[in-house]
């Protein structure tokens, strides 16, 4: 049996809060619901579905106002704390780029997304 449950944590920007949700979560491929969810002539293939037990919007002392980080930035510094000994976690913490990263991030959007 698998677990379906989902804990999300989402950062408010430009403020020192975060938005929790709890509950459990299903993938669908329901044609309807991804109707729904298109944006500008493109929509997803699957869409996960959270049936919400507990949603909250909190202050968080350990996150500072203003402007959260760039996803970049979060992902280039998790992959250079990560501690793996192995050839490719060494190369990755070695090469990853924020700028290419970004960049790659950019066109994803606009090519996937918009």
């Amino acid at each position: 049996m698998q677990d379906r449950s989902i804990g999300v944590l989402a950062l408010v920007p430009r403020r020192a809060e975060v938005a929790e949700l709890r509950g459990t979560a299903t993938i669908a491929a329901d044609p309807d619901l991804l109707d729904a969810l298109v944006l500008q002539g493109k929509g997803p293939k699957v869409a996960i579905v959270v049936d919400a037990e507990h949603a909250d919007r909190r202050s968080d002392p350990a996150i500072e106002a203003g402007d959260p980080p760039r996803a970049s930035r979060i992902w280039v510094d998790h992959v250079r704390q990560h501690d793996g000994t192995g050839l490719v976690a060494r190369a990755a913490r070695r090469l990853i780029n924020e700028r290419i990263l970004a960049a790659g991030t950019a066109m994803d959007y606009r090519t996937n997304l918009y």
